[in-house]
């Protein structure tokens, strides 16, 4: 590493930390904004206290909010005043090409680009689960060791089961209706299906077999023919939602979004590079050097361009076939090799 590339580097850390820090607060504070008159209530109340939590847990949702344009912008802050004193100037007469004076933000994008993968991929989805409790006592519709009611749908050993309101972690699910997979015609609905200490348990059971319909109090699913292989703590684990797993976890459980969901979030970890990428050559152009504003406006929208193509492509990816890492392979890489062919033509 070279003299120069040495005094970049420092400078552009502490640039770099600086917008982090200075961009999520101000991401942070839009949020509190926004929902001021219910943030401001929880203040006034006896659980004061889930306010500061809940921020705490979303400080790394607002940090990856912000760093796909961290790095643009603190490369900004570091060029503007080199525009200014003319260093930039000197350093091309010497025959020191912008790209090999701003290389330095090349290896700083990759390490956002690693720290985005890492929030997105084992940060996030670990913290998701805390986030909606506490968001969900902070607006007072449940408590904060309650789940959230919702509707849940499984397989298991030949039948397909659906709760119209889930409790995995109580081990309750209500409103629970049962079918075969294999074609016939047995089926059962139940008022609610609960885990005890000797397995699962069917309540308020009304059986249909063919023509025929029979009413149990209590049961058992392999009692009457539709059996649940899965106990409490696998079928908790079947039912986390998608983005509240691991990319492991889920290519580890055969899930069939595993390499759409990995496309994405490997996408979006890219991010921080392609907008470098993309906005810094048109801020570097000295033509526009007495207005930085107007330049960094110009730089900004150039970055939204892969945010765009990222938007487009998460769309694709819901209709995606078998190969989605190939669609985000030519769709991103397209977007990534062209956002290079800029970087090496910058000039001033």
């Amino acid at each position: 590493m070279t003299l120069l590339d040495r005094a970049m580097l420092r400078w552009a850390l502490g640039k770099w930390v600086g917008v982090l820090v200075i961009g999520t607060f101000l991401v942070l504070l839009g949020e509190f904004i926004a929902k001021l008159g219910d943030y401001v209530r929880v203040l006034a109340s006896s659980q004061w206290w889930l306010l500061p939590l809940y921020f705490l847990v979303r400080i790394p949702d607002f940090l990856s909010t912000w760093l796909p344009l961290a790095t643009l912008v603190a490369a900004m802050f570091v060029i503007a005043p080199m525009h200014k004193q003319g260093t930039l100037v000197a350093l091309s007469a010497a025959g020191v090409a912008p790209r090999r004076v701003f290389r330095v933000f090349i290896g700083l994008a990759f390490a956002a680009c690693a720290l985005s993968y890492l929030l997105a991929d084992q940060i996030l989805p670990r913290l998701l689960p805390w986030e909606e409790r506490i968001q969900a006592a902070l607006l007072g519709k449940r408590g904060l060791d309650e789940d959230r009611v919702r509707p849940a749908g499984w397989t298991g050993d030949g039948t397909y089961w659906s709760a119209g309101a889930a409790l995995p972690g109580a081990g309750t699910f209500h409103r629970v209706a049962i079918f075969r997979q294999d074609g016939t015609r047995r089926m059962a609905h139940a008022e609610t299906l609960r885990w005890t200490t000797e397995g699962w348990r069917l309540e308020g059971v009304v059986l249909a077999d063919g023509d025929r319909a029979t009413t149990l109090a209590s049961t058992t699913p392999a009692a009457i023919g539709l059996p649940l292989p899965q106990n409490l703590d696998s079928l908790r684990e079947q039912l986390r939602p998608d983005s509240a797993r691991t990319t492991a976890e889920l290519i580890a459980a055969s899930h069939p979004r595993a390499l759409r969901i990995l496309a994405w979030r490997t996408t979006v970890a890219l991010l921080p590079l392609v907008c470098l990428l993309y906005g810094l050559p048109r801020f570097l152009r000295w033509i526009d050097r007495g207005r930085p504003a107007v330049t960094a406006m110009h730089a900004l929208l150039w970055a939204l361009i892969p945010l765009a193509a990222a938007g487009v492509l998460s769309r694709l990816l819901v209709s995606a076939g078998a190969q989605p890492l190939l669609l985000a392979g030519g769709v991103f890489g397209t977007v990534m090799t062209l956002g290079w062919f800029r970087w090496f033509r910058m000039r001033l």
